[in-house]
């Protein structure tokens, strides 16, 4: 009789008693064989309360590193101030109360730090921007309501270009971004609303690559990150609305760590954060209501590897570790040798592959778009087949990053072959090492 279960269902119970049985041997083995992919992020800290008092907080809203003075900066918006703390959650000073006037606030948002250890924040409500030197005192504002150039609707987040002396805000009510020089006087702006490429449904987060001079927006209520050049042109988008890996519900906060070359994105009502390259392709994620009820602000300590994340309906601030490298658990080493016959040519093929580095923009870009972000997920990572990649060569690379070692830091995921049923398999000298 079981054989016949097993291999001949003849009847109706039978065949269901099969399916049923075939389905949890399949989840076993998927569960059991399948690759993994998260990378560990280790909770180490944790900091904060509901409360008025030092070091408590009323929905803190946002959160920035200053990596000069070590210290960290939390904007506490239903108590009106701003705190400061060193990196192990030690209550230092604070500043801020209710009202219009100068260094007062009306929900204090966003909060960014330049070079120069001064701080900048949105203040929420009153419709504008705050400048303060590091110990809280008040140095400059710019903003008012409105919609007119230099006018905020519930201004967003700040960002801070140092490079070419620039500000970029959010304007979320007005769905668009406005950029300002140091003085605060209006530059551009670009967006409007809408779901097209380059418009903005409640556009919250921004985050700049300041090597590439890339930005990217967390188009909050179009449940994608839109990637703009720093003048405001379109180039590509992710995302759409979902709980799987590479979908968003409500991103936020968004930070771009450059010395480790990825992107982290608070995705609010996921109870999660999401990592991501900087072309948008899924690496990892963490957290679960266990961790977060409402991550909206993230920032990152580069050179002691740590992340600082504020959960605003749980009042507190979380430190977590960055992984040694956050694109693969393994090294990838190439071969040594250039005798192959097959590797003739290669320098040839480098030097075009270097010149035709930026071709994969906009219209490979837009590739990513809302119906087709599902192939962002691990199991789906197989699409990324094509017959040019069969022409990429480990001899292909350089040890960019100049560490000594050609690795997955030195290697853009996208350029190779994907093995099925092995998402970012990169072991193609047989030695048994691969990048995740």
């Amino acid at each position: 009789m079981l054989e016949d279960i097993f291999f001949y269902p003849n009847n109706i119970i039978e065949h269901e008693l099969f399916r049923v049985l075939a389905g949890i041997l399949l989840t076993i083995l998927l569960t059991s064989f399948a690759p993994s992919f998260a990378l560990d992020y280790e909770l180490v800290k944790k900091w904060g309360s509901l409360g008025v008092l030092d070091g408590q907080f009323k929905s803190p809203a946002s959160i920035s590193y200053d990596p000069s003075n070590e210290v960290v900066y939390v904007a506490d918006l239903d108590n009106n101030r701003i705190q400061k703390f060193d990196t192990e959650g030690n209550f230092l000073s604070k500043w801020g109360v209710s009202g219009t006037g100068d260094g007062e606030f009306y929900h204090p948002g966003d909060i960014e730090v330049d070079t120069s250890g001064n701080l900048y924040a949105v203040d929420l409500e009153n419709s504008r921007i705050q400048k303060f030197d590091s110990e809280g005192n008040f140095l400059m504002k710019w903003g008012n309501s409105g919609n007119g150039d230099g006018e905020f609707d519930h201004p967003g987040d700040i960002m801070i270009d140092e490079s070419n002396k620039t500000i970029y805000v959010t304007d979320i009510g007005n769905s668009r971004i406005q950029k300002f020089d140091y003085q605060g006087s209006f530059l551009m702006k670009w967006g409007s609303p809408g779901n097209g490429d380059g418009q903005f449904n409640r556009p919250a987060g921004m985050a700049l690559d300041p090597n590439d001079k890339i930005i990217y927006v967390a188009d909050t209520k179009n449940d994608r990150i839109q990637k703009f050049d720093i003048n405001g042109n379109f180039l590509s988008k992710w995302g759409s609305s979902g709980a799987g890996n590479g979908d968003f519900n409500r991103p936020t906060g968004i930070e771009f760590s450059p010395a480790n070359g990825i992107l982290f994105i608070t995705d609010n009502d996921n109870k999660r954060i999401q990592v991501f390259d900087k072309n948008g392709n899924f690496l990892s994620k963490w957290g679960s209501e266990k961790n977060f009820e409402r991550p909206t602000g993230i920032a990152v300590d580069e050179l002691n590897q740590q992340i600082f994340v504020n959960d605003k309906a749980n009042n507190n601030i979380q430190v977590f570790t960055i992984p040694n490298d956050p694109f693969a658990s393994i090294k990838y080493t190439p071969p040594q040798s250039n005798d192959n016959p097959e590797n003739e040519g290669d320098s040839s093929d480098s030097q075009k592959d270097d010149n035709n580095s930026n071709s994969k923009d906009n219209d490979d870009n837009d590739s990513k778009d809302n119906d087709d972000n599902d192939s962002k997920d691990n199991d789906d990572n197989d699409s990324k087949d094509n017959d040019d990649n069969d022409s990429k060569d480990n001899d292909d690379f350089e040890d960019k990053d100049g560490d000594g070692d050609i690795d997955c830091d030195d290697i853009d995921m996208k350029d190779f072959k994907v093995e099925p049923g092995d998402p970012y398999d990169l072991d193609r000298d047989g030695d048994g090492y691969a990048c995740e």
